[in-house]
């Protein structure tokens, strides 16, 4: 929801969202982020733990820290690499924008993306004289933060065929020397790119799904 600066909007982010991607801070371009301060307290209910979530609650914390360096947190304080601003609310504190709760959906979709593209590779003699195909595997793994409905290509999977044909005339392509005069052998470097396109949509309630 656009505030009094035009096109600038504001971000209310939740502990789910900052516990899977403590980057989540700085991935709203030069838009106004607001965390809720018992977000902070959740945060800090997980900065002893030893998994992941841990490590992230940690992460976000030092994020924080750095940024309180900046100024007082309640105001907003900037963010330079992104030219937007951060800041920290009481929940009674209803000064987000004009018509902005902290219940108030924004309409965008955080998504963990895994592309896998597999291919039978060599065939390996296994113990018991068996053989046993090997198998290729190409993966990309990412975080996007998209729009309903928005649409976001995954790529980075490169795949690479080099043959070699030959090509002569019988009997005499197998001449010694004079031989070459009669045979070809063409080189063939094929590359191939696997794109995914993906467009997530957010159901509401009344709609049909066709």
């Amino acid at each position: 929801m656009p505030d009094s600066n035009g096109d600038r909007k504001t971000f209310v982010l939740d502990t789910n969202v900052l516990l899977h991607n403590p980057n989540a801070l700085f991935m709203f371009a030069d838009n106004e982020v607001v965390i809720p301060f018992d977000c902070i307290e959740e945060l800090d209910s997980f900065k002893a733990g030893t998994d992941d979530l841990g490590r992230n609650a940690r992460t976000v914390i030092r994020h924080l820290d750095q940024l309180r360096q900046l100024g007082n947190m309640a105001n907003g304080v900037p963010v330079a690499q992104t030219g937007g601003s951060i800041r920290v609310i009481l929940e009674e504190d209803q000064k987000l924008c004009p018509g902005l709760t902290a219940n108030t959906p924004d309409n965008r979709i955080i998504l963990d993306l895994t592309v896998s593209d597999d291919s039978v590779g060599q065939v390996v003699v296994a113990s018991g004289g068996v053989n046993v195909p090997s198998i290729n595997t190409r993966t990309v793994a990412t975080q996007v933060v998209l729009g309903d409905g928005q649409t976001v290509v995954l790529g980075g999977i490169l795949e690479t065929n080099q043959t070699r044909q030959a090509t002569k005339v019988p009997w005499l392509g197998d001449i010694p020397v004079l031989g070459a005069l009669f045979r070809s052998t063409t080189d063939t470097n094929d590359k191939d790119e696997l794109l995914i396109f993906v467009t997530p949509k957010i159901l509401r309630e009344g709609i049909n799904v066709n």
